[in-house]
């Protein structure tokens, strides 16, 4: 049945077709109509053009410090000490650094405020960083001060520390999130330290040292600081001096129990403090800020006689040169260092200088060639080794005077 319907249904299609192919009557055989052309329409998406974002390159250029050229007399900074506590005060309202700057990715809290106890030049604040978080300290302190930091965790954990001014500037060379900075301050304003710990939460020390400024009069080259050690104590100065100038320190306490160290800016250090002792004389290796550290175990008194003497230079081909000089003081002196060789005839001379004057000759070995027992307005005899020797001139009284170096 079904092959019979399939049958009739392909004969019915074979009529239909062969009726279509005949032409109409009376008529010519229709052309096919001819197809209208329909401009193609915009489309309204429009690709958007690539651009690739150029990365902004910005070159810093490398801060220039160039080191004051080595003179005759040093001009240390202003001697001032801050008023020292390590008190912490209520949060205070300076302002955050800049965003821009990688301090810790965390909002950090308002800064507590660190100063120093009177005649101290350390503070230590024990605090506890949460993990992830960051602390926020503030002190104040004056330009050309020279300001060491240190933080270090109770746990072993490595700690984080940045540093700005309240200007929003960060501290150079306390930028890197190192926990150590030391170095000398740009400006007198307030200055916020900010500590924080990549591991779990930690209790940390944080220290600060900001020595006493040692100062020369003008015209000076020596200086004496007076002060008092508490049993386990220590007391820090600082001052400015050149490459190769003297460095001679005398110092005298009530206790033989003083301990002094010294060490440059850079942590050069030239005498370790490891044992008790009471002078130092040695060339400075280069130009910078140097600490002088002392410290007793017993309370004690003391003071410490600073001194770089002034050099001294003949004109080439000179045998001799004269210094004029100004003491201010009662019972001032002046220093003055110069070359010179074995076998050589020394002769110093004060002009217009009446009494009360005594010239102290020695060598940087300590070798003394004139001592100062007794009254000499001068002095004059053989150079027994060859190596720089120190003219100390001391009056009475404040005077202006004049001295003839000379050596043949």
């Amino acid at each position: 049945m079904f092959r019979r319907i399939v049958a009739v249904l392909v004969l019915i299609s074979l009529l239909w077709a062969s009726g279509c192919d005949r032409p109409a009557p009376g008529g010519e055989t229709p052309q096919p109509p001819t197809p209208t052309v329909v401009a193609e329409r915009p489309t309204d998406t429009a690709v958007p053009a690539t651009e690739t974002p150029v990365a902004a390159t910005a070159t810093v250029a490398p801060a220039t410090d160039t080191p004051a050229a080595p003179t005759n007399t040093p001009v240390p900074p202003t001697a001032t000490a801050i008023p020292p506590t390590a008190t912490l005060l209520p949060p205070t309202d300076t302002p955050a650094p800049p965003t821009a700057t990688p301090i810790p990715p965390v909002q950090p809290p308002a800064p507590s405020r660190i100063t120093f106890q009177a005649g101290h030049t350390t503070a230590t604040v024990v605090g506890t960083v949460r993990a992830g978080g960051v602390d926020a300290y503030v002190l104040g302190a004056m330009a050309n001060q020279l300001m060491e930091v240190n933080v270090t965790s109770t746990t072993g954990a490595a700690m984080r520390m940045f540093i700005f001014g309240a200007d929003g500037a960060g501290l150079p060379g306390a930028q890197a999130g190192l926990p150590h900075f030391r170095g000398t301050l740009p400006k007198t304003q307030d200055y916020l330290i900010y500590v924080a710990s990549d591991g779990p939460s930690t209790t940390y020390n944080l220290s600060i040292v900001i020595p006493e400024l040692i100062a020369f009069e003008p015209g000076a080259t020596s200086a004496v600081v007076k002060g008092s050690l508490a049993a386990g104590a220590g007391r820090h100065y600082s001052l400015r001096a050149a490459q190769g100038q003297l460095l001679n320190l005398d110092l005298s306490a009530a206790t033989n129990t003083v301990r002094m160290s010294i060490y440059g800016a850079d942590g050069n250090v030239l005498a370790s403090g490891a044992a008790a002792f009471s002078s130092y004389r040695d060339y400075l290796p280069s130009t910078q800020e140097y600490v002088i550290y002392l410290y007793s175990e017993v309370a004690t008194q003391y003071a410490l006689n600073v001194m770089i003497p002034a050099r001294v230079s003949f004109a080439p081909g000179a045998t001799s040169s004269s210094v004029d000089g100004v003491i201010t003081s009662l019972y001032g002196s002046r220093q003055y260092i110069l070359g010179l060789g074995q076998g050589q005839t020394f002769e110093v001379n004060l002009l217009s200088i009446a009494s009360g004057v005594q010239v102290v000759v020695y060598g940087v070995d300590g070798t003394v060639l004139q001592s100062g027992m007794g009254s000499f307005a001068g002095y004059k005899g053989t150079i027994p080794i060859t190596q720089d020797y120190i003219v100390s001139i001391s009056l009475n009284v404040p005077s202006e005077f004049t001295v003839t170096f000379s050596a043949k």
